[in-house]
């Protein structure tokens, strides 16, 4: 009913393989348990960050310095960098944990 609702709104083809190509995705999130908050988050908070960012770089002309030039914004910058690499470290670590208890229990 979707793709009617879709094809009878604008009558396009690319309306229609990016409603399917949107679908696929949100199928593939609730299939492996994507969360949706950080996602609608993302999807609000996105775009005025990057005006934000493209204001700051005009302010300072262009000078990415000026991004960590306080202690403050660098600590920030910081955390960021922490907040996104370690669940990808500690996962890392989990499985080499796993990998010697099998090697292990295997002998």
């Amino acid at each position: 009913f979707a793709l009617v609702g879709v094809w009878g709104l604008s009558t396009s083809w690319m309306d229609i393989a990016l409603m399917c190509g949107l679908g696929l995705i949100g199928y593939m999130a609730r299939v492996y348990d994507f969360p949706i908050a950080p996602a609608l988050i993302g999807l609000i908070l996105g775009p005025q960050a990057e005006i934000q960012l493209r204001r700051a770089l005009a302010v300072s002309q262009n000078d990415w310095t000026v991004l960590v030039s306080t202690p403050i914004s660098a600590g920030l910058l910081a955390v960021a960098a922490l907040v996104l690499v370690l669940p990808l470290l500690l996962r890392r670590m989990r499985r080499a944990e796993r990998r010697i208890e099998e090697e292990v229990a295997a002998k």
